[in-house]
């Protein structure tokens, strides 16, 4: 498996139906060694795209997707934190 080229941050969903958490955590497990690894963030009880507004709906291909407040705030500061610590300037 050939290494990123860049730091990887990765949150979703525990429930997302379209890229299952469990899919993503084997890809950060087989990168674990490599010289930069990918960091993970499961947020259980969120859809996919649980970090648009409103509240969870159907999609019109038949899986549940969104509105899952808190998880958004978080992963907003998550991503916010990882990419302040990446572009400092130095």
């Amino acid at each position: 498996m050939s290494p990123y080229a860049t730091d990887v941050l990765i949150l979703i969903g525990k429930d997302d139906a379209v890229t299952t958490a469990d899919r993503c955590i084997k890809t950060v497990a087989a990168r674990a060694n490599q010289a930069r690894p990918p960091a993970i963030k499961v947020y259980p009880g969120a859809l996919h795209a649980f970090d648009i507004g409103g509240v969870p709906r159907l999609s019109s291909l038949g899986y549940m997707f969104g509105g899952n407040a808190e998880a958004a705030a978080d992963s907003f500061a998550m991503t916010e934190a990882f990419l302040a610590a990446r572009l400092k300037v130095k």
